[in-house]
C-alpha cells in the first residue's frame, strides 16, 4: 500500500491516496464497461505501417518474440507470447482519453503486469517499470 513516490515532503498524503484508492477500486483504477459500449471505430489517428521487425514477427506467428523482465528483480526472465498467456489471461473493457479530445472504450486482452512482475520478484527497491526496455529500476 506504499506507492513508489511515498516519501519525502508529499510522502504521507501520496501513501494515503494511494491505499484509498487501492481499496476502494480493488486494484482496478479504470472504469470499466460493458460489451455493448465498445466503440465500433476505436482509433481516431492513422495507424502508421508496420516496421519490418514487426512484420518478421508477425510472419512467424510472434514465437520469436520476447518479453524480457531484468533489472532490480529476484528472477530475471525472457518470456515467449506462449509463456505469458500461461501465467492467465484477464479480459477489461476500458475507455482510452487521450488528452486532443478523442476518446474510445475497447477491450484489451493480456496478463496483467502484476502478474508478471511478481513472478520476477520484484524487489523492494525497484521504484520504475521501463516497457520500452523491459526493465526495472
Amino acid at each position: 500500500m506504499i506507492p513508489p513516490d511515498g516519501s519525502g515532503i508529499y510522502g504521507p498524503g501520496e501513501t494515503l491516496t494511494y491505499a484509498c484508492q487501492r481499496l476502494l477500486t480493488r486494484n482496478t483504477p479504470a472504469r470499466e464497461f460493458s460489451r455493448s459500449m465498445i466503440s465500433k471505430n476505436p482509433f481516431a489517428n492513422a495507424v502508421a505501417p508496420p516496421n519490418d521487425a514487426f512484420k518478421r514477427l508477425a510472419a512467424g506467428e510472434f514465437r520469436d518474440w520476447r518479453l524480457v523482465v531484468d533489472g532490480t528483480v529476484a528472477h530475471p526472465m525472457s518470456l515467449s507470447l506462449a509463456d505469458l498467456k500461461s501465467l492467465g489471461l484477464h479480459s477489461q473493457i476500458t475507455e482510452v482519453a487521450c488528452e486532443e479530445g478523442w476518446s474510445y472504450i475497447a477491450e484489451w486482452i493480456g496478463t496483467p503486469l502484476s502478474v508478471v512482475l511478481r513472478e520476477a520478484g520484484v524487489l523492494p527497491q525497484t521504484q520504475y517499470v521501463d516497457p520500452e526496455y523491459g526493465y526495472s529500476w
